[in-house]
């Protein structure tokens, strides 16, 4: 059954996709779905073994690869696929592993995984460069909002200690909130976003305190903490202000009404929990150690449990085909020096884009998302020491959307604030750029009385012009097309200074 479900999805997703081409409604619903459908996960196994206890059970296709497609033939490809050279080092290190793995099929079933969340970075950036980033994060900050409501229901109709919403763990919970909801806060105290990144921010501080995930909380606050001072410190307001007392507020009712369950969880965590993490991680440097390449990705329980180092180091019988609680000593097991390398550069490199363009891009929306993705990503990466969860489909999925996302938006800014814009009279420009272009500037013109001193305007107005409508229109969380005009027709109304290119271009 599940294999003619397969053939019938394949068959309608190219016919889908093409119809997306000209249906703009059908595009922002897909880029919706694409940034939700972590949070809501719909799956097949093929060739799978479920009683496997390693990160990748079988040959998996989720309800978001079929989205994905359809919007990879919807999307043109406008731009190289973001991180390339980093993915390309990673992946090859994983096929590598693949060849030296004692089971084929499961290093395989790891494998599969990879590409499938290469190509969902790939197909975020593609919805930033179609101005549908926007789409896809808002599907994220409505999946936050689903997972409070099922934290909510968990823990007060179905009698969980630690809810978990639509993951497989507590502590899967606390990680999707660091990762999705700082962005969401930068996008509210600059005044962006509107009512949804307002009520993100909430959700996602409560599914922290249902959760009940320590390091998740902790990091939680370092992040939003991050935001906020930056945030703060680049251009004090009543209305920063103002969100810091709710803030405090909100705290104040939080430890009122659940002090001692929060305090209990810290101050009385289970010894064997620690112990646990101690001896798995002993488990890894062993393997490491004699297995200097790795033993194969989506191996370490298999080799854990058959090949001795689990009567070794002396792992519980209940645990001994378990896996270790930490992203980089798993990697480091499963992959090598060389894997841990290519993994590090691939995590790391869209952290340190972000961080780049929003300390020292051009002032605006786009700056301020950044470092909130940045923020969340850099603390997830940190809780990574504790947490092998980066490795799970969904939360996989929302790390690549991010990358993606973050590749995309800083794209656009390096596009918009460079100093060789596309013209929309040069013919080698595509056409629907050209077009987008030109409609752009035309609004610009006509709303700022630019268009009444002179019927054609020089090279440096249609420069600013073009960097102006890129810059606007490919950011994220703008109220409305009439927030667009009216931000544009202001920044547009500013005469233009010699030397203004390149002081952006050093800037950027």
């Amino acid at each position: 059954m599940k294999w003619l479900a397969l053939a019938l999805a394949l068959a309608v997703l190219y016919p889908l996709g093409l119809a997306a081409r000209g249906n703009a409604r059908l595009r922002a619903a897909m880029a919706a779905m694409l940034g939700f459908l972590p949070f809501y996960e719909v799956h097949v196994n093929f060739f799978s073994n479920e009683s496997y206890r390693g990160d990748s059970r079988g040959l998996e296709i989720t309800l978001l690869d079929l989205v994905g497609v359809v919007l990879a033939v919807a999307l043109p490809a406008r731009n190289p696929s973001p991180f390339r050279w980093q993915k390309l080092a990673y992946l090859l290190v994983v096929v590598v592993s693949v060849t030296q793995a004692q089971l084929p099929l499961f290093a395989m079933f790891g494998l599969w995984k990879v590409v499938r969340l290469f190509a969902v970075s790939t197909v975020a950036a593609r919805a930033v460069d179609e101005e549908l980033g926007g789409e896809v994060y808002r599907g994220l900050l409505l999946g936050v909002c689903y997972s409070a409501f099922l934290a909510l229901k968990q823990r007060y109709v179905e009698g969980y200690m630690q809810a978990k919403g639509p993951f497989s763990h507590q502590n899967g919970l606390g990680m999707a909130m660091n990762m999705v909801v700082p962005g969401a806060l930068a996008l509210w105290l600059g005044g962006n976003g509107g009512r949804l990144a307002m009520i993100a921010v909430v959700a996602g501080a409560l599914c922290h305190v249902l959760a009940l995930s320590r390091g998740g909380m902790v990091l939680f606050v370092i992040a939003c903490g991050v935001v906020f001072a930056t945030s703060y410190a680049r251009k004090p307001t009543g209305r920063k202000a103002k969100i810091l007392g709710l803030a405090a507020l909100g705290v104040l009712a939080v430890l009122a009404k659940s002090l001692d369950t929060i305090m209990e969880r810290f101050t009385r965590a289970p010894a064997g929990s620690e112990e646990g993490r101690k001896l798995f991680e002993a488990a890894a440097r062993a393997m490491h150690a004699d297995h200097p390449l790795g033993v194969g990705i989506n191996h370490f329980s298999h080799v854990l449990d058959l090949w001795g180092y689990a009567d070794r180091i002396g792992i519980p019988l209940v645990d001994r085909n378990g896996i270790v609680h930490n992203i980089w000593w798993l990697t480091i097991a499963e992959l090598g020096t060389l894997g841990l390398l290519a993994f590090a550069a691939l995590y790391v490199s869209p952290v340190l884009l972000a961080f780049r363009r929003a300390f020292f891009g051009r002032p605006g929306v786009a700056r301020d998302v950044l470092l909130g993705w940045g923020a969340g990503m850099a603390v997830t990466l940190v809780q990574g020491k504790l947490e092998w969860s980066l490795r799970t489909t969904s939360l996989g999925q929302i790390t690549f959307l991010l990358f993606g996302l973050i590749a995309g938006v800083a794209r656009a800014l390096t596009r918009a604030l460079g100093p060789t814009l596309p013209d929309p009279c040069d013919s080698r420009a595509p056409r629907q750029r050209r077009a987008r272009i030109a409609s752009v500037a035309r609004r610009t013109s006509s709303s700022t009385g630019l268009a009444r001193k002179s019927s054609i305007p020089t090279s440096r107005q249609r420069a600013r012009s073009h960097a102006i409508a890129f810059a606007v229109t490919a950011t994220i969380g703008t109220r409305s097309p009439g927030a667009s005009r009216a931000r544009i027709a202001r920044v547009a109304s500013k005469p233009s200074s010699p030397g203004i290119w390149q002081s952006i271009r050093m800037q950027a």
